[in-house]
């Protein structure tokens, strides 16, 4: 899904999670790249507000032994982007409500 696809499903989102798989290196990649594209699409589009909050949350730490992107490297991207960070399995459901929670709280004005 290119950003102004994305534009048309977002609407007026505040909130956005930002998931990649911890190993696949080009997941986190693509998604800082989008998080980019996305705020900057933001900027342009909605004049009332010109930013989303987003967390970065990295999938399937369930097989953390098989990882590519490394806890650190992940971090890194956070503090980049300017968002929290978790790892979560959707397979198990470990840290998805923390996920959730972390967003919410990040967006409570």
């Amino acid at each position: 899904m290119n950003v102004i696809n994305a534009l048309e499903h977002i609407g007026k989102c505040l909130l956005i999670m930002l998931v990649f798989s911890i190993m696949d290196e080009n997941s986190l990649k693509s998604v800082v790249d989008f998080s980019y594209t996305l705020r900057s699409e933001l900027r342009n589009e909605r004049s009332w507000k010109s930013y989303c909050t987003f967390v970065l949350v990295g999938n399937q730490s369930d097989l953390s032994e098989m990882r590519a992107v490394t806890i650190e490297k992940a971090e890194e991207a956070s503090m980049e982007l300017g968002c929290p960070y978790v790892e979560v399995s959707a397979k198990t459901g470990e840290n998805v409500i923390k996920a959730f929670e972390g967003l919410m709280l990040r967006g409570i004005p």
